[in-house]
């Protein structure tokens, strides 16, 4: 994970930021670009390995329903889709990391803390959208579903369309939790601070129906209520963390 460039090319008498050539960029981004990819081969093999544990961990969010494949090669498709998602998945701390170190040089010591500090929340917001999708949003979408027609129907679902409503609902997750991150930015750069995310609180309730009714793939009440109540409880923690890191500056 280091960089591959020469001493002497730094300059840090007249400036504390770091100059690299532009064949020293392209060899560095070849380098980590090549990791990435050795990385992400290997683990898609071994998710196509141990596909049948990936299949359970996505079956027991929901109990009392058969799944089914259409067709005799669906679940081959589906097993490939699976496997490349989930080394994407993990593969991306890996990428996020590479990214920061390749552009974190080019920034003053202080711009340096606070990238680093954005990147270390938001690995923390990513685990907790990660966490809440696994624990309450698809278990609490999928048993409204199953009740809804449990008396009417026989829960015979096709399991390719439940691993995509499965896929879609962590990705509303993971981005519905990167919001603080959002308002952290628009602090840094200025352009807004505490006090109008406070006025705009009152619009928020709207807003947060609005984008839970988008970011969700199914129309049922439940689902885009439990997606939009965690949208305002993570609104009001971005602008919190707004909020504290304002009055430290003033203290300092």
């Amino acid at each position: 994970m280091r960089f591959k460039f020469k001493l002497d090319r730094l300059n840090t008498k007249l400036s504390k930021r770091i100059y690299l050539s532009f064949s020293d960029h392209s060899q560095e981004f070849r380098d980590r670009f090549l990791q990435i990819i050795c990385l992400l081969s290997i683990l898609l093999v071994i998710c196509l390995t141990n596909i049948r544990f990936i299949t359970f961990f996505i079956q027991h969010s929901i109990e009392g329903v058969r799944f089914f494949q259409p067709s005799p090669e669906k679940y081959l498709i589906l097993s490939l889709e699976l496997s490349f998602y989930t080394s994407l998945l993990l593969t991306s701390p890996f990428i996020a990391i590479s990214i920061l170190c390749y552009f974190l040089p080019a920034f003053i010591p202080r711009e340096r803390k606070a990238i680093i500090s954005l990147f270390i929340i938001s690995a923390f917001l990513f685990l907790a959208g990660i966490i809440y999708a696994n624990k309450i949003l698809i278990p609490t979408t999928l048993t409204f579903f199953l009740t809804y027609t449990k008396e009417l129907l026989e829960p015979l679902w096709s399991f390719e369309d439940y691993s995509r409503l499965s896929l879609i609902l962590y990705l509303s997750a993971v981005l519905t939790f990167q919001i603080p991150i959002l308002q952290l930015i628009l602090s840094f750069l200025g352009i807004a601070n505490s006090r109008n995310y406070v006025q705009l609180g009152k619009y928020i309730l709207l807003g947060a129906t609005i984008i839970g009714a988008f970011l969700t793939p199914s129309t049922d009440p439940i689902t885009q209520t439990i997606l939009a109540s965690a949208i305002v409880l993570i609104y009001c923690l971005g602008t919190g963390l707004v909020l504290a890191l304002e009055k430290i500056a003033v203290l300092r």
